[in-house]
């Protein structure tokens, strides 16, 4: 996939070609890397069916604009109804409404002003096709799913790949139909359509027609399945009190797919026919066993359909020491309500851990109500729990009913703690305590995803994700499935997978994650709000070779049953050498001139002038409610021209990054001519 990037203000927008390989080229020629003029939404179709995707740019206070593509990275500006009417434009999006084989255009304007609809009678010219996926072991709409359609169009096999997506590009008010279409041009017949499934299973099709609306669903793949467990007795067969060991990566190739054992140790991934080589990953508590000191295995998945279970991994333990686990979770601070702590444990060594204690520290602000297990003598601001012994692979849960006092303010961030030891030297002490930092709230959507740290991330720090869910439909949800598409530049050799509310099945397909909650009958809210929540946290390390400034944006898909997913909000991280300080108080100050503006202002630093190896790496304006109203792309400035015409007139925080993770800040009046 390829990247295109709108730009409000005066600047340029971007296009970014991607070379395969991780890498991208800027195209900087070009009439769509050199217009400029208030851009914000923009959806790529091929609007004439010629088999080249062409690009509409909605603009705000300007002409739309609409680019043809000719091939070879050459656009040419096309001016028709579409590009000459003008409008407020912000969202856009293409859709065959009337199902004449070509897409048809939906512009959304702000401030009151009318909707703009595009009736599409060019594509009908050239010949085409519309495909529309159903999941089954995927999602039900196939989100993520990828289709290439082969065939001969002026005389040369052109292949064309579509990929069905939650985010299209459309700006604010902008998603494009799921449903798939590829412009065919003056080809004759369709050679083959590949379609690879979010679960893993890649789908053929030959000969089919042109000109037709397609639609497929998916295969049940070939299953392979088995267990990982601890092979006490070393003979390759799991006996009874040999455990399963939860959480250990088997990797599947061709095709480099990634299965991780469940609570129970089973694990299970859906593929094609064909002959599979697993490798098994343990931890360093852990080494392969059986069937081999190798942990490996090849499995011949035969047919469509087909279950190979039985693909079992033995393991023998390295040492001989507990490894305690805790982690916390907590949905949502909301302030005079009756809310929930929930913490798991879990002994993931290979011996027993004795007088275990659980510890959970609470700041003032919090009054327990309940727990759920017998409290031992209390200390100020915190609960223990005595766990007692706790045998290998020994797990649980202590819930926390919990109220935040009415007088805390909104906003104050609440800092929840949870500590577990033993009388046992532990094998890895990193994993022996979790924490919770949140602010209280009054209202929250309880289905999202967050990340710690917050903002700022160093090179070779962790980022501790959760996504949280909740059924609030008024039905129990017979299965939850949870997808995340990885951003670029987090490393997957790093991925950690952490606790769930639930017993899963997991399973990664290059950058998406998927887990899935069979039979999990999550309570719905209205009948059981304690019941209804659910959660999943993993952690990840960012690539090395990313470069200070470098952006990683993160948002799940959640799906209950077979309904339309619930697209999370997006959490952002930005690689600095060091946690930058963003407060007022220890930030160095910004000079923006003219100060006040009509829109056009330049930003620079006196502290930074002093430093010739430092540069802004971003720049970002709030408005007075804290709301990011504009966003700069800066690439290696002292100086920076912001273009903030589209603003209203009012008062304006201004806050920048440098390259040495060090934080700015200024103020700024917009008076509007």
């Amino acid at each position: 996939l390829d990247l295109f990037v709108t730009n409000a203000g005066n600047e340029p927008n971007y296009l970014y070609k991607n070379n395969g390989d991780g890498t991208f080229t800027k195209i900087t020629s070009g009439t769509v890397a050199t217009d400029r003029g208030d851009a914000h939404g923009s959806a790529w179709a091929d609007w004439d069916n010629d088999g080249d995707l062409d690009l509409f740019v909605a603009r705000d206070g300007r002409n739309n604009s609409l680019y043809r593509n000719d091939g070879g990275d050459v656009f040419t500006s096309i001016s028709n109804a579409m590009t000459t009417g003008g409008g407020l434009s912000f969202g856009s999006a293409w859709a065959d409404y009337d199902r004449d084989g070509d897409l048809d255009l939906f512009v959304a304007n702000r401030l009151g002003t009318g909707n703009f609809f595009y009736k599409n009678t060019r594509g009908t010219c050239n010949n085409w096709a519309s495909i529309k996926l159903i999941g089954t072991n995927s999602n039900k709409s196939a989100i993520g799913a990828r289709v290439y359609v082969t065939a001969t169009i002026n005389g040369n096999v052109v292949t064309q790949m579509r990929e069905v997506s939650a985010q299209t590009g459309g700006g604010t008010g902008g998603q494009n139909d799921l449903a798939l279409s590829f412009g065919l041009g003056n080809a004759t017949s369709i050679s083959n359509i590949t379609i690879e499934w979010p679960s893993g299973y890649q789908q053929v099709v030959t000969n089919q027609p042109m000109n037709q609306f397609l639609q497929f669903t998916e295969v049940d793949g070939a299953e392979i399945c088995g267990t990982v467990f601890n092979d006490m007795n070393m003979n390759c067969v799991q006996e009874v009190g040999e455990y399963g060991i939860s959480g250990v990566a088997v990797v599947l190739n061709p095709g480099g797919i990634t299965a991780y054992s469940d609570a129970d140790g089973d694990y299970a991934v859906f593929v094609r026919p064909g002959i599979y080589t697993l490798q098994e990953i343990p931890s360093a508590i852990w080494a392969p066993n059986c069937p081999n000191a190798l942990g490996t295995r090849t499995v011949n998945a035969a047919s469509l359909g087909g279950t190979y279970c039985g693909n079992d991994f033995g393991n023998r333990a390295l040492v001989s020491q507990p490894d305690l686990f805790t982690e916390i979770f907590i949905a949502a601070h909301r302030i005079g309500a009756n809310n929930l702590i929930v913490v798991n444990y879990e002994n993931i060594g290979a011996v027993d851990a004795t007088s275990s204690i659980l510890e959970v520290t609470l700041p003032s602000e919090i009054e327990v109500l309940l727990t759920s297990l017998p409290q031992l003598p209390a200390k100020a601001n915190s609960v223990s729990f005595d766990l007692g012994t706790l045998p290998p692979n020994a797990k649980g849960i202590v819930y926390i009913s919990y109220t935040v006092n009415l007088s805390t303010p909104v906003g104050k961030v609440l800092n929840v703690a949870s500590k577990i030891s033993s009388g046992n030297i532990d094998f890895n002490n990193s994993n022996n305590a979790s924490a919770d930092i949140s602010p209280a709230v009054a209202s929250y959507d309880p289905n999202d995803i967050a990340v710690s740290p917050t903002r700022y991330v160093k090179k070779g720090e962790w980022l501790q994700y959760k996504i949280r869910f909740q059924n609030v439909g008024n039905i129990p949800a017979a299965q939850v499935r949870v997808e995340d598409e990885l951003p670029e530049g987090l490393d997957l050799s790093t991925i950690e997978l952490g606790r769930a509310s639930h017993t899963y099945k997991f399973q990664a397909n290059g950058r998406q994650l998927v887990w899935t909650f069979p039979n999990i009958n999550l309570a719905d809210s209205l009948s059981n709000e304690k019941e209804s929540h659910g959660f999943i946290t993993f952690r990840i390390k960012p690539k090395d070779g990313l470069s200070i400034g470098d952006r990683m944006l993160n948002r799940a898909a959640i799906y209950f049953d077979n309904l339309e997913p619930v697209i999370t909000n997006t959490v952002e991280n930005v690689l600095t050498d060091e946690i930058a300080k963003e407060s007022k108080a220890l930030a160095k100050p910004l000079q923006i001139q003219p100060n006040p503006t009509s829109g056009k202002v330049l930003v620079q630093s006196f502290d930074m002038s002093l430093e010739p190896d430092a540069f802004f790496v971003e720049i970002r304006v709030f408005d007075q409610l804290g709301r990011q109203a504009y966003e700069s792309q800066v690439v290696a400035n002292q100086r920076q021209e912001l273009y903030l015409h589209h603003l209203t007139s009012g008062t304006y925080h201004v806050k920048a990054l440098d390259s040495k993770g060090r934080g700015y800040y200024g103020k700024l009046v917009l008076m509007k001519e």
